[in-house]
């Protein structure tokens, strides 16, 4: 498992990282257990719960404007 990520800081790494999106599409729950996001915070994302991780998100990235983007139901969070 990689060092621990919150879910707002992964989901701004699948923005901003081409490789990552491609492994995380493949395969959404690994790529995030290996990154080291909590499973609590995985599941709002396997669950496809959008109103929670955008709550997530809002609290883990406070003070950081972002725009949220659903693609293809996964969401996406560009800093």
């Amino acid at each position: 498992m990689g060092n621990d990520m919150t879910l707002g800081d992964y989901l701004v790494k699948l923005g901003r990282d081409r490789e990552e999106l491609a492994t995380f599409l493949k395969n959404p729950e690994r790529a995030m257990s290996e990154a080291g996001v909590p499973s609590d915070q995985r599941d709002a994302i396997i669950q496809g719960d959008v109103e929670q991780v955008q709550q997530l998100v809002k609290t883990q990235l406070q003070g950081a404007t972002v725009a949220f983007i659903v693609h293809w139901n996964w969401p996406i969070v560009h800093v």
